[in-house]
């Protein structure tokens, strides 16, 4: 939830200070839409480019002031001016909308706005596809987390096959499959059409998937590496983007010797899930393994920029300093254990074992 706090804590940065450092330039352009040509059945086709550029900053622009504080003066008159323009028809917003960049944090504080004063379904499924669209392009969790606040708010007003697909989708990316397929399901009732079938048919293909891996993870857990390898070959194509599958064969493949395919899967692994701390942990020890000691420095520093509490993760990087023969930070980096957990029996032993090796050279 941090990027609707965000949103919500938004302050004045609105246009009007940006263009004259005056606020009631925000009056001016307000007075100049209200001379915009309307018709019997609400508004005329309006070209885009024949409206004033401040104009459309302010259609923009006066989100935030929603978004900030719906009791102010000014998303009052905002409201007020968009039930005047359209005869309670926001066709010439959704029209502005359509040209805005959604990458844009300050726009989408603005939709945010027009989400929770309008409570129109149109801006939080808008909202709710252009912070989905952020994660995929990002990896970013918060904005997946903030698409499904938004599509939840988006069901509570309305519920629709589109609403209920993205929240299949979300669920699945989040490893919450049962919950993706009952939202699969929900969703053709509403729309049986071909692409909603789909969705339900690969939600229970990634269920059967996960259950299978489950059971290789067990296996694994077991030292019987190779009856977990031959329950993941019965794996759907479609596993190839469960993360948690090429962790379980990097696993297995360590395990049997075979480091080469062990790296490929982690690396597919880490491709998938680049916040998944253990990854990190695996391939940058079996980069220490296998001797290539630069490609362990750059995946372990990684790991530990994510989980620097991780005393697992930072014992390996005090090995791996040590190694290339930067002692005195794994000394540096032990302490750092040492601090978190007392207790750590390994890190004292690694920690006395350095020190020796300093004191002998």
């Amino acid at each position: 939830m941090n990027f609707l706090k965000k949103l919500k804590d938004i302050s004045s940065k609105f246009v009007f200070y940006e263009l004259d450092k005056n606020i009631n330039l925000g009056n001016i352009i307000l007075k100049k839409a209200f001379k915009l040509p309307l018709s019997k059945d609400g508004i005329n086709d309006i070209s885009l480019d024949s409206i004033d550029i401040n104009l459309k900053k302010c259609f923009i622009n006066m989100g935030y002031i929603i978004a900030k504080d719906r009791t102010s003066i000014l998303s009052k008159s905002y409201m007020d001016f968009i039930k005047t323009i359209s005869n309670n028809d926001d066709r010439v917003l959704k029209s502005l909308l359509s040209e805005v960049s959604f990458k844009d944090e300050n726009n989408l504080a603005s939709i945010y706005g027009f989400a929770i004063s309008t409570n129109d379904v149109f801006y939080y499924n808008i909202l709710g596809k252009a912070l989905l669209d952020l994660f995929v392009e990002t990896n970013n969790v918060n904005f997946l987390d903030d698409s499904y606040t938004m599509y939840l708010e988006s069901e509570k007003i309305l519920v629709s096959a589109e609403c209920y697909y993205y929240l299949s989708f979300i669920e699945s990316e989040k490893d919450e499959f049962i919950k993706s397929y009952d939202y699969a399901l929900k969703c053709i009732e509403i729309d049986d059409n071909e692409t909603y079938k789909n969705l339900l048919l690969d939600g229970m293909n990634i269920i059967k998937d996960r259950s299978l891996i489950m059971s290789a993870e067990n296996k694994v857990l077991e030292n019987d590496f190779k009856n977990a390898l031959l329950i993941l070959d019965d794996l759907s194509l479609e596993s190839d983007r469960l993360w948690k599958k090429h962790i379980c064969l990097g696993k297995i493949y360590m395990n049997l010797g075979e480091n080469v395919k062990a790296i490929e899967s982690l690396k597919r692994a880490l491709e998938i899930n680049p916040s998944e701390v253990e990854i990190y942990f695996l391939l940058g020890n079996l980069s220490i393994a296998v001797g290539d000691l630069l490609k362990a420095k750059e995946i372990l520093e990684s790991g530990v920029k994510l989980e620097p509490l991780n005393t697992k993760m930072l014992k390996s990087l005090s090995v791996l300093y040590s190694k290339i023969s930067k002692k005195e930070i794994a000394v540096s980096v032990l302490n750092t254990v040492l601090k978190i957990d007392p207790k750590d029996d390994e890190a004292k032993n690694l920690f006395i074992a350095i020190e020796r090796e300093i004191y002998e050279n």
